[in-house]
């Protein structure tokens, strides 16, 4: 047995030794690792207007909710979760993915449409919608 061989046996002894007399059992732990969410952009809701998506021979025209609205201090590409309630229930979502133009802008002006809302479209209020806005 060489030297260096001699030296490597006893490292591995005392890790093998040390995880023994500090509880550790012998195959280790494996953790996730932390998730990391970009805080919510700022957004304010401007409108919400009644409307209908384009027809279609299977469907016909479906009941959507153009929603308006602006995003503060965005940059590069974001998605917005855009969600509609009426008499308290969520009546209809989207998803949308969006970019902010080169540059900085200080705010961004957006709309989504959310069709196939249940219950049809309605004459809603900003307070109807419910858009959450996060940085990619």
């Amino acid at each position: 047995m060489t030297k260096r061989m001699a030296v490597l046996g006893m490292l591995a002894g005392v890790m093998v030794g040390g995880a023994a007399v500090s509880g550790c059992g012998s195959s280790p732990s494996v953790s996730a690792p932390p998730t990391t969410q970009a805080k919510p952009l700022e957004v304010h809701v401007t409108s919400v207007t009644a409307g209908a998506l384009p027809a279609t021979a299977e469907a016909g025209a479906l009941p959507a909710e153009q929603v308006d609205f602006t995003v503060y201090g965005a940059s590069g590409t974001f998605s917005c979760t855009v969600g509609v309630q009426h008499s308290g229930a969520v009546v209809g979502s989207s998803t949308a993915e969006m970019g902010a133009p080169q540059g900085a802008v200080a705010a961004i002006p957006e709309s989504v449409q959310v069709g196939g809302v249940r219950g049809g479209a309605f004459a809603g209020t900003p307070s109807d919608a419910r858009v959450v806005c996060r940085r990619h």
